[in-house]
C-alpha cells in the first residue's frame, strides 16, 4: 500500500492529510517519486490511487512524459534515419504544437484536441497542409506506443483529417502545349530553357532536375536517368545550404525518354558548355 497521512504540518488547511506515493524511472534510468494531491480521506486516496494506476499502467518509463518531451526525443531518434529534408518538415510541424507541448501523454484527450484543431482551423492553411500537421501528431504517438508503451489508441483514433464544408477543392495549374510554346519561345538563356523543357516534358521536379548530370542523359538512346536531387533546407534562391541527396523514394529512381526537342537543346547546352570550359582553361 502506497497510501499514507501527512504530518500535520503538512497538510492543508481544510483538513486533507491522505497522499499516494508512486514511483518511476526516467529515460536516464534514475527513480523518481510521484506524490499525489491530498485527499480528505484514505479511502478516497485508495481509490485516486486505482484510477492513477490504470491510467499510467505498462508504461516502462516516465509517466509524466509531455508530448514535447516526447517528439524531441523521437526527433532525435530519426536524425541518422531519415533524409534531411523530413527532418526540415517535422521542425515546421513542430510549430504548431504550442497547445500540446507542456501536457502529459496519457492526458491527451477529445477536449484537447478539438482545442488544438480550432486553433489550426484559425489559420489560413488549406485542408491538406492541416492535416499533414496533424501527422506529425500521430507519428509521435505511433513512437511513444511502440517504445515506452504508452497506450495511446484512443487518443489515436480520435484524429481525423481536416476538411472545410463547402470548401472548393484547388485546381491544379498547369500550362496548355499552347501556353507553354508560348512561354518557352521567350526564354531566351538556353540553361533555363533547358529546365523549364525537363520540367514540363519529363515531367521531373525542380529538385531532380537541378541534380541532372551530364553522365544521366543517354544522347544515343534519347533517354535521362533520376537517381538523385540537389535540395536547400531553408527554400531560399539566397541561400548557400545547398546539397545532393537522393530522390524522394525509391520509386523517384526512374529512366524517361527524351523528346526531340529537348535532346537537341540538351546537345547544344552540352557544346556551349565544353567550348567555355575550354576558354577559360587558356
Amino acid at each position: 500500500m502506497s497510501v499514507k497521512q501527512l504530518k500535520e504540518n503538512k497538510r492543508t488547511k481544510d483538513g486533507r492529510s491522505w497522499v499516494f506515493i508512486q514511483y518511476s524511472k526516467s529515460l536516464d534510468g534514475k527513480r523518481h517519486q510521484y506524490q499525489s494531491q491530498a485527499y480528505m480521506t484514505e479511502e478516497e486516496a485508495i481509490q485516486a490511487e486505482k484510477i492513477y494506476l490504470n491510467k499510467y499502467k505498462d508504461v516502462e518509463v516516465n509517466p509524466h512524459m509531455t508530448f514535447k518531451e516526447a517528439y524531441t526525443i523521437y526527433c532525435d531518434y530519426q536524425k541518422n534515419k531519415i533524409k534531411d529534408s523530413t527532418l526540415k518538415t517535422y521542425r515546421d510541424r513542430i510549430k504548431y504544437m504550442g497547445l500540446l507541448d507542456n501536457v502529459e501523454l496519457v492526458n491527451l484527450n477529445w477536449d484537447l484536441y478539438q482545442k488544438w484543431r480550432a486553433q489550426i482551423n484559425k489559420t489560413n492553411l488549406c485542408d491538406r497542409y492541416k492535416t499533414d500537421i496533424q501527422k506529425f501528431i500521430k507519428q509521435v504517438i505511433n513512437f511513444a506506443e511502440k517504445q515506452w508503451d504508452f497506450n495511446l489508441r484512443k487518443f489515436y483514433n480520435k484524429l481525423e483529417p481536416f476538411k472545410t464544408p463547402g470548401a472548393l477543392k484547388k485546381e491544379m495549374d498547369f500550362y496548355e502545349p499552347e501556353e507553354f510554346f508560348k512561354f518557352i519561345s521567350v526564354v531566351d538563356d538556353l540553361r533555363y530553357k533547358c529546365f523549364f523543357e525537363l520540367l514540363y516534358y519529363c515531367g521531373l521536379r525542380r529538385s531532380e532536375a537541378r541534380g541532372l548530370q551530364w553522365k544521366h542523359i543517354d544522347f544515343n538512346n534519347k533517354t535521362l536517368t533520376v537517381s538523385q536531387q540537389v535540395l536547400n533546407p531553408s527554400n531560399s534562391n539566397a541561400s548557400t545550404e545547398w546539397y545532393i541527396s537522393s530522390t524522394k523514394t525509391e520509386a523517384s529512381n526512374r529512366t524517361i525518354p527524351i523528346s526531340t526537342t529537348l535532346l537537341n537543346d540538351l546537345a547544344e547546352l552540352k557544346k556551349t558548355n565544353e567550348r567555355l570550359s575550354k576558354f577559360k582553361q587558356t
